[in-house]
């Protein structure tokens, strides 16, 4: 069901919590940018906690806060069968994180201001978790002490797949611990590290890292300032690498519009039939994209829900998949 950008009262809202307390065909909820805030937040956590048949809500760009964080935290203690969340844009804040439950294995929380006392939070609740295959803290302020925690993480979390890190301020020294963990690590399978103010020095100290590790396939740093030799160093190991096999380093200061990336494998995925076209830019499902106001175009690799191409009826427009991953579009 999609409700996204309605205005929707909160008489509306406690229909729909009605609807969701009872067992229904109901299964995909869709009520981004409504700004239904901490109010409406309470509404929908009422049916969320005795539904059992949603997997899929969207909630991005309501406003709901801190408060709202910690209702749907509440609500996932009792819930057992969501499974995709998206909380992007909500201004939750690091007071907001929550628990995640048995079943959810894809969350969104870009642009919610979490910080490193936010990313501290996440780690520690992931250390645990044996579920979650895909996290997306783009836009949320992070550094490079966030990055240590999220190495450390990543050293423990054993399912976790899906990473996207992009525009936060990781720069060289969260890198070259990103790096590190990389050595080791053996589930992740996509990071996005578009705009972070990664430099030279640390793309060829990732570049070292990759060389031992078997598992990566996707890797972004577009939008940083890596220059020529981060970008030999790369795409060197992109040759060599044996997993490695999308590389995206499209406007890095000193790489070749040409030549900006690199795709091994069969012919069909060659650089004359990229997988995912780096002339185009892709929005996320917000608005306003953050990426957009600080200077950055959007990833291809985002990993953030992107609609499918509108279509000449309005009335069908509407009508779009909730939680279609751009990268299972483009491969």
């Amino acid at each position: 069901m999609n409700l996204g950008n309605q205005s929707i009262e909160p008489a509306t809202l406690r229909i729909l919590s009605g609807i969701l307390s009872f067992e229904t065909a109901l299964t995909d909820l869709n009520l981004e940018r409504n700004r239904i805030g901490t109010e409406g937040a309470r509404i929908i956590c009422v049916g969320l906690k005795s539904n059992s048949t949603l997997t899929k809500l969207d909630l991005n760009g309501n406003s709901i806060g801190p408060e709202g964080g910690r209702m749907i935290s509440e609500a996932l203690r009792i819930n057992s069968t969501l499974t995709e969340l998206n909380l992007g844009d909500n201004e939750i804040r690091d007071e907001g994180i929550f628990r995640i439950n048995s079943s959810l294995t894809k969350l969104y929380l870009y642009e919610n201001k979490i910080g490193k006392e936010g990313v501290r939070k996440l780690c520690d609740i992931l250390i645990r978790n044996n579920t979650l295959t895909l996290l997306d803290l783009s836009c949320n302020e992070i550094d490079k002490s966030g990055a240590r925690l999220i190495c450390d993480m990543l050293q423990r979390n054993n399912t976790l797949t899906d990473l996207d890190l992009s525009v936060n301020k990781i720069e060289d020294v969260g890198l070259i611990v990103l790096g590190k963990c990389l050595k080791t690590n053996r589930t992740l399978k996509s990071l996005n590290l578009n705009g972070n103010q990664i430099a030279s020095f640390g793309a060829r100290m990732l570049a070292e890292s990759l060389r031992v590790n078997s598992t990566l396939t996707m890797l972004d740093l577009s939008n940083n300032v890596i220059g020529e030799k981060g970008k030999s160093a790369l795409n060197r190991v992109c040759k060599d690498c044996t997993t490695l096999t999308q590389l995206n380093l499209q406007n890095n200061n000193g790489v070749d519009k040409e030549d900006n990336s690199m795709t091994r494998g069969p012919p069909s995925q060659r650089p004359s039939e990229r997988s995912f076209p780096l002339s185009q830019s892709y929005g996320g499902r917000g608005h306003n994209d953050a990426s957009q106001s600080r200077g950055f175009p959007r990833s291809s690799f985002s990993m953030r829900p992107r609609p499918p191409p509108q279509s000449s009826s309005s009335s069908s427009s509407r009508e779009r998949s909730s939680f279609q991953r751009p990268l299972e579009q483009s491969v």
